[in-house]
């Protein structure tokens, strides 16, 4: 039988089926989405299993990318049940880069990813975030910027942790950055729960876990990513985490006395400017257009692109130069580049650009 309401004030008529096929769509969208929490909640259940716990890692990265509905309820996997973030440290710590002659295994990178993924998933809802923050699981993912193995794998996982600690450093204040390079430099794990599933799966390589963990330094990480890295997207977020990291006193102090640092932070940066002028020359657009079309992808330009890199490393400059102590030394170093017209010209006498130029 049909139904026919009708709202007053309004020339509207909505005509409503008994078991329409709105009504199955709704029942069938609401039966996916249960589906797909059972599914994510039975793969947490595995990583508190030793022999499942890997690929649970790497399945539930899969589920997150699949479906956003499952974002928002990973953080309260983690933390909202005893054992979970205890059992990711240990498969953490299981594939460090002890010995960096040793390459790691293609399996150990996807591990590590998949890892990444899922805690950027909770760093981006931010119900869990601070859970996630205090728990220190963020720092214990920082060797593995020392690892060696196939150059794609490693550029990949570059690309990940800097995408990791990009964000991160976004969606916290830079007193909680403040707070978390205290905790990060030098400290050991010593969480009763590491140590418990510690002693349940054998683990007794603790002292190189500190020798390891001990020795990381996520700016001079940063510095390296911007020579080293091969991909646009690395120096992107690369040059996205120094400006925020050249941000927080306790990173600049250390430019005061270490003069090698401060260099290779000068050093670095003028790389960039250098990078960038090459990036806006005619050869070099033109080739990248075609690369762009031949592949169909790239909505953004590569004016909007260089722009936005240009703009990072200007912020960091200008962290430099704003800072009473690093002051005369930075402008006594600043690139020919940022002292003329340079970019002005380069960029079209883009009115942006001559903004941020000016401000220098």
């Amino acid at each position: 039988m049909m139904n026919r309401r009708y709202f007053k004030g309004s020339q509207t008529t909505i005509n409503i089926t008994n078991g329409s096929s709105l009504d199955r769509n709704f029942s069938e969208s609401n039966s996916n989405v249960d589906k797909a929490h059972n599914n994510i909640d039975e793969l947490f259940n595995r990583i508190l299993h030793p022999d499942h716990r890997k690929n649970a890692i790497i399945e539930i990265c899969k589920c997150i990318k699949s479906d956003k509905n499952n974002s928002s309820n990973v953080g309260y996997f983690i933390f909202g049940r005893p054992g979970i973030s205890a059992a990711l440290l240990c498969e953490t710590f299981e594939h460090y880069p002890y010995d960096k002659r040793v390459p790691v295994s293609s399996t150990s990178f996807e591990i590590i990813r998949s890892i990444i993924g899922i805690f950027q998933e909770v760093i981006m809802h931010g119900e869990h975030r601070y859970d996630l923050f205090n728990s220190g699981l963020l720092t214990y993912l920082l060797p593995y910027f020392n690892v060696n193995g196939q150059a794609f794998d490693v550029e990949h996982l570059h690309a990940g942790l800097l995408g990791l600690y990009a964000t991160m450093s976004s969606k916290f204040t830079l007193d909680d950055m403040e707070a978390f390079f205290s905790f990060s430099y030098g400290h050991p794990p010593h969480s009763d729960n590491f140590n418990e599933t510690n002693n349940e799966e054998g683990i007794t390589n603790r002292n190189d876990i500190i020798d390891c963990f001990s020795l990381e330094d996520l700016l001079t990480h940063t510095l390296y990513a911007l020579l080293q890295g091969a991909g646009q997207a690395s120096k992107h977020m690369a040059l996205m985490l120094l400006s925020r990291l050249l941000k927080l006193k306790q990173q600049r102090a250390r430019l005061y006395t270490n003069h090698g640092l401060f260099n290779q932070v000068i050093w670095n940066l003028t790389h960039i400017m250098r990078y960038i002028s090459h990036r806006m020359t005619p050869e070099f657009q033109a080739e990248s257009m075609r690369e762009i079309r031949l592949s169909n992808r790239g909505e953004q330009t590569i004016f909007t692109q260089t722009k936005r890199l240009l703009q990072f490393t200007i912020e960091c400059f200008e962290q430099l130069i704003i800072d009473p102590v690093l002051c005369h030394k930075s402008t006594s170093f600043l690139p020919v580049e940022l002292r003329s017209n340079h970019f002005v010209e380069l960029f079209l006498q883009d009115e942006g650009v001559r903004g941020w130029l000016e401000t220098i």
